[in-house]
């Protein structure tokens, strides 16, 4: 997410080498990214840079019809992805071709990798594999169609803040942050129905001779 934009920029502005009025642009940057170089308090000259640094965004958007974001935005998602899914390698797994709701999900170990790291595995089988793997494992989730689980949070219905010790009240609070962080885990890797969760002992790929 971190360089979502340069490689926008970089793929879409090859397209535009040749424009003049896209080569004039893109040389006013680079001369005014090298005097910022020499100059002791550049604020006026990063004023300038950012504005026209916008409008080659732009020239690229109308163009090539690309689409830029917001780097706030991709800050953003940047905290959320680290928040929820950092340093983690999600398996999934669609065994039946006319049930694709029914799927298996494995959260894989980097210590146990036969191939070495994260990335050595994308790079063997990229991210979505075109060959059939097979899991074995321990199955840890399993949820049901309609929750029956009792709401731990169902404990303090009925009491006002005011009837409450304070470490209750902030036991309370806690777990109100922590059972509205449920519903972004799902973004990522908690099964929904029909889905299983399994602790994999082996992902490996089946040869029928």
């Amino acid at each position: 997410m971190s360089n979502f934009n340069e490689i926008q920029r970089l793929i879409y502005s090859s397209a535009l080498t040749e424009t003049p009025e896209y080569k004039s642009h893109k040389e006013e940057i680079n001369n005014l990214r090298r005097e910022l170089k020499t100059k002791p308090n550049p604020n006026k000259e990063i004023n300038k840079l950012n504005a026209l640094e916008r409008k080659y965004d732009k020239m690229i958007e109308d163009q090539m019809n690309a689409t830029l974001l917001d780097e706030t935005f991709i800050e953003r998602v940047k905290v959320f992805l680290d928040t929820f899914s950092a340093n983690r390698l999600n398996f999934r797994l669609a065994p039946f071709d006319i049930f694709n709701d029914f799927q298996i999900l494995a959260n894989l170990k980097g210590d146990y990798l036969v191939n070495g790291n994260f990335d050595d595995i994308i790079y063997t089988y990229g991210s979505r594999p075109n060959i059939k793997l097979s899991i074995f494992g321990v199955v840890t989730s399993c949820p049901q169609k309609s929750d029956q689980r009792v709401d731990l949070n169902d404990e303090y219905i009925g009491y006002d803040n005011s009837e409450l010790e304070d470490s209750e009240v902030f036991i309370k609070a806690f777990r109100g942050v922590f059972s509205s962080f449920e519903a972004f885990e799902k973004f990522f890797f908690v099964p929904s129905f029909p889905k299983i969760a399994v602790s994999p002992i082996s992902i490996y790929q089946e040869i029928i001779f």
